[in-house]
């Protein structure tokens, strides 16, 4: 993955690469993940047939690298946690409102994640931050 897609820009991956590269989600670096699950989030809202066809693995796949499992190794829940973290705050936003429409279309990985991030989803899919 990062020899395909250093150096260059989320705007520039297409959707084909993202799926060919999913499984690696989880080896990327917090800051890694930062600069490049927006490519993923853009392909998760598109409705482009190609990203259609392939939304169920990406979607699955990035909410994976996550969701803090209770059963994952110190160091990968720790991974999991920077990965929150390290995220700027447009991308959390993004990520809550994709995670809202994800949430909406019935993912409970997409509504795990806006609870762990102290975000509480509402029926309609639109989240807000708790207590």
């Amino acid at each position: 993955m990062a020899s395909a897609f250093h150096g260059r820009p989320w705007t520039s991956l297409a959707t084909k690469e993202l799926f060919e590269h999913r499984e690696m989600l989880s080896a990327l670096s917090p800051m890694a993940f930062a600069a490049i699950a927006p490519a993923y989030l853009v392909a998760l809202m598109s409705e482009a047939p190609e990203a259609v066809a392939v939304r169920g693995d990406l979607q699955d796949y990035l909410l994976a690298c996550l969701i803090p499992w209770p059963h994952q190794q110190e160091e990968v829940a720790a991974l999991t946690i920077q990965r929150h973290e390290i995220l700027s705050a447009p991308q959390r936003e993004a990520f809550g409102v994709a995670l809202d429409v994800l949430a909406a279309r019935g993912s409970t990985d997409a509504a795990t994640v806006l609870r762990s991030w102290g975000r509480t989803t509402t029926p309609t899919g639109d989240s807000r931050r708790s207590g």
